[in-house]
C-alpha cells in the first residue's frame, strides 16, 4: 500500500510539486582502517542524513560528526528546512521516511515543518512507512557510498571524498 502510494506521489513530482525520500544512515567510524593497532582507539562517530528528490534523481547528503551535533529531531529538522528554503520555485512537498520517532515523528520537526510553510507558502505533506520495513531511494544511496568505502578513512573529509566520488551519474551527490 504505502509503495503504491509512494509510486503515485513519484508519478506527479514536478519542479513545484516536490517528492523527496528521507533516511539516516548507519553510523559511519572514523577513523575506519585495517591496521589493527589503530583499530582500537578513539573513534568518531559520524552521521548521514540523506535527501533523495524521486523527481529529479539528486541526492543531498548533510553529514556531521558527533561534536557537531546528536540524533536529536532538531538537526533533522534544520537539514530539510535549509534545503527546501534555498528553492523557490517548490510550491509543495511531500516526504516521505521511515516512521523512527526521534528523527520524524516528533514535535520538533512537525514544528519546524510549520513554520517552514508558513514562512515560505510552502504545503508539506509527511508520510511514514513502517520502520525496518521501508525500501527508499535514498536507501541505493548508502548501498552506493557503502560499497565505495574500500579505502582507510582517517578524517571526516575522507567521507566527504568518498560519498562525492561514489554516485556520478545522473547526477553526483551533494552535501554540505
Amino acid at each position: 500500500m504505502a509503495q503504491e502510494q509512494k509510486a503515485l506521489d513519484k508519478s506527479m513530482a514536478s519542479k513545484e510539486n516536490s517528492v523527496w525520500t528521507m533516511d539516516l544512515q548507519a553510523v559511519l567510524m572514523c577513523a575506519s582502517i585495517k591496521a589493527i593497532a589503530l583499530y582500537y582507539k578513539t573513534k568518531l562517530c559520524e552521521r548521514n542524513m540523506t535527501y533523495y528528490n524521486l523527481g529529479t534523481n539528486e541526492a543531498y547528503c548533510y553529514t556531521y560528526v558527533e561534536t557537531q551535533g546528536d540524533l536529536s529531531s532538531n538537526i533533522f529538522a534544520q537539514h530539510f528546512s535549509d534545503y527546501i528554503t534555498k528553492d523557490p520555485t517548490i510550491n509543495t512537498a511531500i516526504i516521505w521516511s521511515d516512521g523512527c520517532g526521534y528523527q520524524n515523528k516528533c514535535a520538533a520537526v512537525s514544528n519546524a515543518f510549520l513554520k517552514l510553510a508558513s514562512e515560505t507558502k510552502v504545503c508539506r505533506e509527511h508520510k511514514y512507512a513502517a520502520p525496518g520495513h521501508t525500501q527508499m531511494a535514498c536507501d541505493s544511496v548508502h548501498r552506493t557510498i557503502e560499497r565505495r568505502l574500500v579505502v582507510d578513512i582517517f578524517t571526516p573529509h575522507d567521507y566527504a571524498t568518498v560519498m562525492q566520488h561514489s554516485r556520478p551519474v545522473p547526477f553526483p551527490l551533494c552535501g554540505n
